[in-house]
């Protein structure tokens, strides 16, 4: 005999079981769907726009965090030596105001670097010509605990100024009608 041997009382098993068999599967399909829908619903609520489904918790909140400051890339892009630099121009333009005060001077520095009309370094920023007048001083003072609590704020939460179009600030104030004062100093558009 060639062929397959099938088993009698399997072969009547599948015809008489007919119905059985259909509403296994509307159940089984049913199951599928329930699962695909549910394991959708959990991801779309934890989902970050180009957030892969294999991200850690740590990535998916650094994505977030990304997406809610401005600042985070540039923080991240800035070598020893810039962060340096920036500290020692937060301390000198700023020692004497609070945190808050020191973090809008550093996000009107890095507000410049995401602007057009401003260089997009940390250094061609703050060594511009009229800009910042620390710059001759910024190898001559010591920055204290403030500047990397104010950096790390900076990074950390949202900005403190309304919007990164803030680039300019000073202590008589500043042209244009758009400007916020913080402690000593005004800052604007």
């Amino acid at each position: 005999m060639t062929g397959k041997i099938e088993r009698p009382e399997l072969i009547k098993v599948r015809h008489t079981n007919r119905d059985t068999f259909a509403i296994e599967m509307v159940m089984a399909s049913a199951v599928l769907v329930f699962t695909l829908l549910f394991c959708h619903m959990a991801y779309a609520e934890t989902a970050v726009v180009g957030a892969a489904p294999y991200m850690t918790e740590a990535e998916v909140a650094k994505l977030r965090l990304r997406e809610a400051n401005p600042y985070v890339d540039i923080i991240d892009s800035l070598t020893d030596e810039e962060m340096r630099v920036l500290k020692n121009i937060t301390w000198a333009e700023a020692n004497n105001q609070s945190i808050k005060g020191q973090r809008a001077v550093i996000e009107v520095i890095f507000n410049r670097m995401l602007s057009d009309e401003w260089p997009d370094t940390l250094i061609g920023v703050l060594s511009q010509k009229g800009q910042f007048a620390t710059w001759k001083h910024r190898n001559r003072v010591t920055p204290d605990k403030n500047q990397d609590a104010a950096l790390a704020l900076v990074y950390a939460e949202a900005p403190v100024l309304p919007d990164t179009s803030y680039v300019y600030f000073d202590r008589r104030g500043v042209n244009g009608k758009d400007h916020i004062r913080i402690e000593d100093h005004v800052f604007g558009r």
